[in-house]
């Protein structure tokens, strides 16, 4: 166990001296008994990170796309720029918090470890989302959906529901870049602006 990556890293944050009621409380916050603390660690754990990965985001697609808004109204742009950032991080923060932490409280609630828990710990964070602004919240349900999708498909393959498809993401890939480009050539206004400027950048016109 120790030669893997992620076991090394649970088994070195170990402690003697605490006992934790269910083992994947130890794994999720094991320098800690308490959920709550554990809950607190993840969140101030998150957030940084999640603003370190928004703050350059957000500032690429101002630089790149809305050039002509910052020169107009510098501050204005700077206020928006923090605040988007910010709101993104906290989406983020909670979203991850509830999934993880959300888990113990079902451990809690229902004295045991269940598939179900861990289902609805993922339902109700995902309620994370009305944070987020509501033009972004569309695009955020797509990109969780299709990793649903993804996480759905892995375990299916696993248990032998089903076969694995070679090269399928490659199949995948080539559809959904043909209904994109399909959407692009006959009704653009429904792609959002930012990626409906990437494209427009890199095919040009229609």
């Amino acid at each position: 166990m120790s030669t893997i990556p992620i076991a090394r890293d649970i088994i070195g944050a170990l402690n003697d001296n605490i006992r934790h009621d269910y083992t994947a409380c130890g794994i999720f916050h094991p320098k800690t008994s308490s959920c709550r603390v554990g809950m607190l660690s993840t969140a101030l754990h998150c957030f940084p990170i999640a603003l370190k990965v928004y703050m350059p985001l957000n500032a690429a697609v101002l630089v790149l796309f809305k050039r002509g808004q910052f020169l107009k109204d510098p501050r204005g742009m700077l206020l928006k720029l923090l605040k988007s950032s910010a709101r993104s991080s906290i989406f983020f923060t909670l979203l991850v918090t509830g999934i993880i932490n959300g888990a113990c409280g079902m451990r809690r609630l229902f004295g045991r470890e269940t598939y179900f828990g861990y289902i609805a710990a993922g339902l109700l964070s995902g309620l994370s989302v009305l944070v987020e602004a509501p033009s972004r919240r569309v695009e955020l349900a797509m990109y969780c959906f299709l990793r649903a999708l993804e996480s759905g498909w892995d375990v299916g393959v696993k248990l032998n529901w089903w076969a694995n498809v070679r090269h399928g993401e490659v199949a995948l890939f080539s559809a959904a870049m043909g209904a994109l480009m399909t959407i692009y050539q006959n009704d653009p206004t429904t792609i959002g602006l930012t990626y409906h400027s990437v494209l427009t950048r890199i095919f040009g016109r229609n």
